[in-house]
């Protein structure tokens, strides 16, 4: 460390300061200031003005890791805002007029120096152990005002931000959802700025002292810290600089990965958790018949619902061949990918894409299924072959009944031709409908084969 004289203008309060609300610019945190201080802020301007700045507490500060040439106040953020409110009491003119006419009247008593002296810090860390010395006693609000618990907490958080965001690179790296380079390649700035707890929910991260994401979200964080860092990815902090660009940012990643706002993808995984929470009982009534072909009875025809999910069609209006909450997922991330992407895609925009994607995620979820009961590689097992064997295996174990195993063998050929029909039929191409009831009517099989 060491002392010197640095300009007023070089020196810029803290959007951390463990007093306040974080802020993300100078003009933000003196007004988060000016509204948790009130009065005891012009009382110490007034001392400032009658005996200048107390030379026993002088101002710690370090090189600011944003703008080149400045530097952010540790220590003494209180006594700077007050005299960057005696220098220019319009400043505050439009969030508390009062305030600011006191600090014109003293004003006119004070002349400001170009420049204080300071002791320079390496860095936030260097000051640590004496700004812990510092905050004890708060004399009317001309002395050094003691942090409340909340404050402590806020402190010891910002303190130990580097420690946590350093243990949160780690544990992405270790567990391959990041590499260091792509961690590396996301300003620290720009981590801290994103990674706040408004956004947690969406991110799936919950704090407990440290950032936290349960086993059950991984996936889900996954996706969605990898598009974040894809898009921040050698930005610089004006990307994500204040509030609004951050709600922008968080809206832009949402919409690439799902087609709608961050907000609006937390409303409907609450409503998927509260459906799940409370379903609905709704009798059903068996009709009891016979096969025609086989003479067996027929099992009566359940409405095809996830679990939680009774009495709600969540097919009904939906635009999309997987309605967004419908809880289907497995253990294989290539499937779950394309579950996603038929989750996202609208098929009468993107039919070709969509038929393709339907016609992989049966084909593969049938080899996923054999290979977990048969332990022998499907890989040139041929589609209709697939479909076959897991169809009859699936009937063996109870899973569907004599229906619905009729009906996915009967649509086999249907189930090829919409991928191979319009590969070799340059005049056609899949109907966005069919798309759509070809999976609704076959969803059993697919979530039997992928449980």
């Amino acid at each position: 460390m060491e002392r010197k004289e640095i300009a007023i203008d070089l020196l810029l309060l803290s959007n951390e300061n463990p007093r306040l609300e974080p802020a993300f610019s100078e003009d933000e945190s003196i007004t988060n200031m000016v509204k948790e201080q009130g009065d005891k802020l012009v009382i110490l301007a007034s001392d400032i003005v009658q005996f200048g700045l107390n030379p026993m507490d002088t101002i710690g500060v370090y090189p600011s890791d944003t703008y080149v040439g400045y530097y952010e106040v540790g220590e003494g953020n209180r006594r700077l805002c007050a005299l960057k409110l005696l220098i220019d009491p319009n400043r505050i003119s439009l969030i508390n007029p009062n305030m600011s006419n006191k600090f014109k009247d003293l004003a006119k008593n004070f002349t400001a120096p170009e420049n204080i002296e300071v002791v320079v810090f390496k860095n936030e860390l260097d000051m640590r152990h004496w700004m812990e010395l510092r905050h004890m006693g708060e004399q009317g609000g001309k002395g050094l005002t003691k942090w409340d618990s909340v404050q402590k907490m806020r402190f010891q958080k910002s303190q130990s931000g580097q420690d946590i965001l350093l243990d949160f690179w780690t544990w992405m790296i270790e567990n391959d959802i990041l590499t260091e380079d792509e961690v590396f390649h996301v300003t620290k700035t720009n981590w801290q700025r994103v990674l706040r707890d408004k956004y947690y929910p969406f991110l799936k991260i919950y704090e407990n002292g440290r950032y936290n994401v349960n086993e059950s979200d991984i996936e889900i964080f996954t996706e969605r810290i990898r598009c974040i860092q894809k898009n921040l990815a050698g930005q610089t902090v004006a990307i994500v600089y204040d509030q609004e660009k951050i709600e922008d940012f968080y809206n832009f990643v949402s919409i690439e990965l799902y087609g709608i706002p961050y907000k609006q993808v937390m409303e409907n995984e609450t409503e998927q958790i509260l459906i799940k929470e409370e379903p609905k009982e709704i009798p059903i009534t068996v009709e009891k018949n016979r096969d025609k072909l086989t003479g067996e009875d027929k099992q009566p025809e359940i409405n095809e619902k996830t679990v939680g999910e009774v009495g709600r069609d969540l097919f009904n209006n939906c635009s999309t061949i997987i309605p967004f909450n419908y809880k289907i997922r497995t253990s294989n991330m290539r499937l779950n990918r394309i579950i996603n992407e038929l989750k996202r895609l609208n098929p009468d925009h993107f039919p070709n894409a969509c038929g393709t994607l339907l016609r992989t995620l049966f084909e593969l979820s049938a080899k996923v299924f054999l290979e977990n009961e048969l332990h022998v590689d499907q890989t040139e097992v041929r589609f209709q072959d697939a479909i076959r064997a897991a169809a009859n295996r699936l009937r063996e174990k109870g899973k569907i009944n004599n229906g619905q195993h009729s009906s996915i063998l009967k649509d086999i050929d249907n189930l090829r031709k919409i991928f191979n029909g319009y590969m070799h039929d340059t005049d056609g191409y899949p109907n966005g409908l069919a798309l759509k009831d070809f999976f609704k009517s076959h969803i059993t099989f697919i979530r039997e084969c992928l449980m």
